[in-house]
């Protein structure tokens, strides 16, 4: 991996397509899936509008502003955005 691969975000597509393979190693070790849902969230300033259109963007569905202790005592607005995979 050269070192900015290591920073590059890993896309929507690569994401869904390691959780695939993940899903399919476990179905073919026998273990049973009756259901599986596996939501990644977001947590974004409300005081940050380029990083929360970029979750809106990506196909995050906003849920609600939330109180994030990001560091003992200490208090951000944030929003909870949602992807469904």
């Amino acid at each position: 991996m050269t070192p900015s691969a290591a920073r590059d975000p890993e896309t929507e597509e690569k994401l869904l397509d390691r959780h695939r393979r993940c899903l399919a190693a476990a179905d073919s070790d026998s273990v049973y899936v009756s259901k599986v849902v596996v939501f990644v969230h977001a947590f974004p300033s409300v005081d940050n509008p380029q990083s929360n259109a970029i979750c809106r963007k990506a196909g995050f569905d906003f849920v609600e502003s939330v109180d994030f202790e990001y560091q003992p005592g200490h208090v951000m607005r944030c929003n909870d955005w949602r992807l469904d995979l």
